[in-house]
């Protein structure tokens, strides 16, 4: 099924139950127009594709919160897990502050792929997790792939000193073919949100290039350059051979010391897990 505000643009796929509701997940209704008093208290949910009579549409109920306690037997108690939706490769980790950032490809809308926001949780120690609302929220442009971040220190792009930057893959559809371009998202607040950059895609490929995704963005003495990955590479470099260790990624500012965070999983059995909510 489809799923959206009625004052967005962009639809989101979410699984809805029809006769059996496993798990809850929050669908963020928080838009408000603080200067339409009549309907400051209303919210309209569009929802394509479910069937008249779906028990789902009985077990909606509005919250103010949601309730992170791991309430899962096969939930990892040790590693970083959100609590609730898919997650999969980490991205735009950045270290700031005394806290390490971890983002990374976030489904909140169900516990297999799709949707993909960047995810966001923040620690001090890389052991203990806090779990923070997604960072970058898939757009018109397409779903939020991978991407890194880095500080703007010396403001080099006129957002504000000491800016987060992050650039990532948009990944969309149009006129029936798949596209990748890349974008960029910048935060003022500690890592906190990102506004999209206006003039998004920043990067756009030419006719022909494949799995252009991924990007890299360094400093490199006075100029800043970019890394991305353009179809298959010809030479795997393996960093780790195990299966659950995929998609790893270093955190940046972390000076000398390097510090990589992978994904604990792999695409051969990642959608067929025996989890619900997560």
């Amino acid at each position: 099924m489809q799923v959206k505000l009625a004052s967005d643009d962009v639809w989101m796929d979410v699984r809805l139950a029809e006769t059996v509701v496993d798990y809850y997940m929050p669908f963020e209704v928080l838009e408000v127009d603080k200067n339409d008093e009549q309907n400051a208290n209303k919210r309209t949910v569009l929802i394509a594709g479910l069937k008249k009579g779906a028990v789902a549409l009985e077990k909606i109920r509005a919250a103010k919160e949601w309730n992170v306690e791991n309430t899962e037997y096969y939930r990892p108690l040790y590693h970083h897990t959100p609590s609730y939706g898919w997650m999969n490769d980490p991205n735009g980790m950045i270290y700031k502050d005394g806290e390490y950032h971890l983002y990374y490809q976030f489904n909140p809308y169900g516990s297999k792929w799709g949707n993909m926001h960047w995810g966001h949780a923040v620690s001090q120690d890389l052991i203990h997790w806090e779990e923070l609302e997604p960072a970058v929220r898939r757009d018109s442009l397409g779903h939020i792939f991978s991407g890194n971040s880095v500080i703007d220190s010396d403001n080099t792009a006129g957002f504000g000193e000491d800016a987060i930057i992050a650039i990532y893959t948009s990944h969309g559809e149009r006129d029936g073919r798949q596209y990748e371009v890349q974008s960029l998202a910048y935060s003022l607040d500690n890592g906190r949100s990102f506004e999209k950059y206006e003039g998004n895609p920043v990067l756009a490929p030419f006719d022909g290039l494949k799995d252009f995704r991924d990007p890299k963005l360094f400093r490199d003495g006075d100029c800043w350059k970019m890394i991305v990955s353009a179809d298959d590479p010809h030479e795997a470099k393996w960093l780790d051979y195990g299966k659950d260790h995929y998609a790893a990624v270093t955190i940046s500012n972390t000076g000398e010391r390097v510090i990589a965070i992978p994904w604990m999983s792999n695409w051969q059995y990642a959608n067929d897990t025996p989890n619900m909510q997560y």
